[in-house]
């Protein structure tokens, strides 16, 4: 971890049904606080059936750190690119209220991303990044053993395509569902991953820092239609000026859910049936 410490840091995490990962988050908030930064977190819950509200209820009780923040806007919403961006605003305007705009903003994923050693997540070292150079706007994260995130990606002459509607398109046909990943999203994420750190136009991946002031400037739901992943608006806006972009892959080293990584045809028709039971 690098040396750097004392700067004020607001954690915004949705934690819909993720019971099972809810002690990496507040073990994560602990490693930093020991780092020496000033934290608060504030949680996003709505509609969980495994027990999430009531163990963030219980960690806000004795930590003032933690604040849970209702979402239940996102239940009566039925798209789901348009849901993600509502509840991303609600915790954007929760802390933006409590905030008077200094530090910096880490948007967190809490599912099986976090990874349960805390030191492979190097705040310290993506800050003085941040703090060293106007051009970069965010910094997203890297996962093992493959860069997972295409839908938030958008990196020019690399990767600059909306995968979402070919998603949307492939779940009425399991055999086209698998061959979009087999011949489009694998072949992608493996290439990505070797080119790792990489500037992009827009990326996310599980975590990202913004300064705070550029954080409260912009929003998730700015468009009156969102057709896209919510963090590819977000972060064009925060690249507006053209000389700014968001470094993917350095700092920030998680788990790539299996879900979304390379697998075989059995193994995709195994996890999606087993999904689709568990609804």
């Amino acid at each position: 971890m690098s040396d750097i410490g004392g700067e004020r840091i607001a954690f915004l995490a949705l934690a819909r049904n993720c019971a099972p990962y809810l002690s990496r988050l507040f073990a994560l908030l602990d490693a930093v606080t020991a780092q020496g930064f000033s934290i608060t977190c504030h949680v996003g819950e709505n509609g969980s059936v495994d027990g999430s509200r009531e163990l963030i209820v219980t960690r806000a009780a004795v930590d003032p750190r933690v604040a849970l923040v209702s979402t239940e806007a996102m239940e009566k919403i039925s798209n789901r690119l348009s849901r993600m961006a509502t509840g991303r605003d609600i915790l954007r305007e929760a802390w933006g209220a409590t905030t008077d705009g200094s530090g910096y903003v880490c948007v967190v994923d809490v599912d099986d991303v976090l990874p349960a050693d805390p030191t492979r997540i190097d705040l310290a070292g993506a800050i003085a990044a941040l703090a060293a150079d106007d051009r970069l706007a965010g910094i997203s994260a890297c996962s093992r053993p493959f860069y997972y995130d295409l839908l938030a990606l958008r990196a020019r002459g690399i990767f600059n395509y909306d995968i979402s509607p070919s998603l949307r398109f492939g779940r009425r046909d399991p055999l086209f569902h698998y061959l979009v990943h087999a011949r489009m999203i694998y072949p992608a994420q493996r290439e990505i991953t070797g080119l790792l750190p990489l500037a992009t136009e827009a990326s996310f991946n599980g975590m990202g820092l913004y300064r705070a002031a550029d954080y409260a400037a912009a929003a998730y739901c700015r468009l009156p239609v969102i057709d896209e992943c919510e963090h590819v608006d977000f972060s064009r806006q925060l690249c507006a000026n053209g000389r700014r972009h968001i470094l993917a892959g350095q700092w920030f080293d998680l788990d790539m859910p299996a879900e979304h990584g390379p697998q075989g045809v059995v193994g995709f028709v195994r996890q999606r049936l087993s999904k689709a039971l568990a609804r």
